[in-house]
């Protein structure tokens, strides 16, 4: 004859031994904030929300039906009577236990809430960011702790030493998920390294001098005029190996009946020389705008306006074409070193790139090397750029204000 114990809180959990019952309730349901369990024995309505109260309370005022449901009467010889004189001592301890681990989880919970105040009022990050903040940190520090388990596991079977793994947890490859990215070096050299950042290249157009106050002198210092470019080759080549953009790029959307749905059906682009004889040759189109990043009606106005030029390819379908990953950047710089030193000097860059991709371009696509060619297409701006990157006068100082109609002022 073999008794079976069953658990008050989930009927479906049995066991031989009214231990492995205490076990389950308190692996189970003890750190349930909700948890509420009713004695029972006997008819004893003693209810308590915590489980070493409950466990404590079967010791005091059942015992005899503890001794049988325990393990029989040798489970209190003895050498075990000191131990259970003490229960209620270890049971408010171990309840001292785990108000300590609630109030230390209660903290961490502070400590989280203030990094995710600091996000959004500090750092002004808007609340779509800050979510995106707490939902990606706490992916990471889940797949860390996981890897975190996983080596303590295997140090576990192979038989490895307290020590050892106590080192487990002082390794910061392990229990840091940003080791190795604290700086802004660290940051920029995994980006370039794993994920092919194509970095600006600073480039200097000319110095100037200015006068400053150095040890109590005037002395004049020589300042330098900058334009940033990106390398368009390797833009090009990360493009590439976005398969959507390699699809449309090797598969034409020109159409074959002889209508004009878009630029690549137009007359001057079948007749181009190298666009009409291969469609997969990539069509660049320039795209340049001003942009005045200061109040347009303070005192700083026309000081830091900044020219910007991007690119983008003709292949691709409109509705490709319209999308950010699709508009690469080409060069930003001031537009007052623009003027000063004209739009041929700030496209130099680019051009030369261009000369190459006519010539014939190999590209690392994947795993294999696959050349194509490519040209200027067409530029694309507005009337005020149109005119600058033309050689015109600008719209304010020209006589005629418009190059196709040749109206004036008055007119």
């Amino acid at each position: 004859w073999q008794t079976t114990f069953w658990c008050p809180l989930c009927p479906s959990f049995g066991a031989d031994a009214f231990s492995q019952v205490l076990k389950h309730i308190r692996n189970a349901h003890s750190w349930d904030p909700n948890f509420s369990i009713v004695c029972g024995v006997d008819g004893c309505p003693a209810t308590y929300r915590k489980f070493h109260p409950y466990k404590a309370h079967l010791y005091r005022k059942h015992r005899e039906l503890a001794i049988m449901r325990l393990g029989g009467p040798n489970y209190f010889d003895e050498e075990n009577e000191d131990n259970f004189e003490d229960t209620e001592e270890v049971a408010r301890q171990e309840d001292d236990d785990n108000e300590r681990v609630l109030v230390e989880r209660d903290q961490l919970k502070v400590a989280a809430a203030k990094f995710v105040m600091k996000l959004r009022n500090g750092m002004c990050l808007t609340q779509q960011a800050c979510n995106a903040v707490v939902e990606g940190g706490g992916d990471l520090i889940a797949e860390m702790l996981e890897n975190l388990l996983q080596s303590v596991r295997d140090k576990v079977i192979s038989g490895g030493t307290v020590d050892e793994i106590d080192q487990l947890f002082s390794d910061p490859a392990l229990t840091s998920p940003f080791h190795g990215l604290e700086t802004q070096y660290y940051q920029q050299k995994m980006f370039q390294e794993r994920f092919g950042l194509n970095k600006p290249i600073e480039r200097c157009l000319g110095h100037y001098y200015v006068r400053r106050a150095r040890g109590g002198k005037s002395k004049f210092v020589k300042q330098g005029e900058f334009c940033y470019d990106v390398d368009i080759l390797k833009s090009l080549e990360a493009l590439l190996n976005i398969e959507p953009v390699l699809e449309q790029i090797q598969n034409s959307h020109r159409r074959q009946d002889e209508l004009m749905g878009d630029m690549c059906d137009a007359p001057g682009v079948s007749d181009h020389p190298l666009f009409g004889r291969d469609q997969q040759a990539l069509q660049l189109i320039l795209y340049y705008d001003d942009v005045e990043i200061c109040n347009p009606l303070g005192s700083n106005t026309k000081k830091h306006k900044l020219g910007i030029l991007y690119y983008t390819l003709g292949n691709l379908r409109p509705e490709s074409r319209r999308l950010l990953h699709t508009i690469q950047l080409v060069a930003v710089v001031k537009t007052r070193y623009i003027v000063k030193y004209g739009i041929d000097k700030i496209l130099e860059p680019f051009m030369d790139s261009v000369l190459k991709l006519e010539r014939g371009y190999p590209f690392i696509i994947g795993e294999n090397r696959q050349t194509f060619f490519g040209s200027l297409l067409l530029v694309c701006a507005d009337n005020l750029a149109a005119q600058f990157l033309g050689g015109f006068k600008a719209l304010n100082a020209a006589f005629r204000k418009c190059r196709y109609c040749l109206a004036t002022g008055p007119q």
